[in-house]
């Protein structure tokens, strides 16, 4: 356990980096970028949401410029046309959105 911490150290100093973050490397405490998931995960499914990517996509290429609010709109649309269950309940006021 002592020789770890003094190899922590050595390499600290030698790179420049903080102990207190090599330890937790070295001790394989952090995750990794790519299985670690953030945010929430997608309701509509891989397939569904490559679609509505190509989707958004084309019509980026075709001149459409799309703001985050018409991308939302899109996928709002896009759940409501093929019935997926969200887990969410209807907003009244929402009901003429689209």
């Amino acid at each position: 356990m002592q020789h770890d911490t003094i190899l922590t150290t050595v390499c600290a100093r030698q790179y420049g980096v903080p102990v207190n973050t090599l330890r937790p490397h070295a001790k394989n405490m952090v995750h990794k970028p790519s299985t670690s998931l953030l945010g929430r995960t997608s309701v509509l499914g891989e397939a569904a949401e490559k679609e509505l990517v190509e989707y958004i996509l084309t019509l980026e290429d075709k001149g459409f410029g799309l703001t985050p609010k018409d991308i939302r709109s899109l996928a709002y649309s896009y759940v409501k046309q093929n019935d997926v269950a969200t887990g969410k309940k209807e907003n009244p006021r929402n009901r003429n959105a689209e």
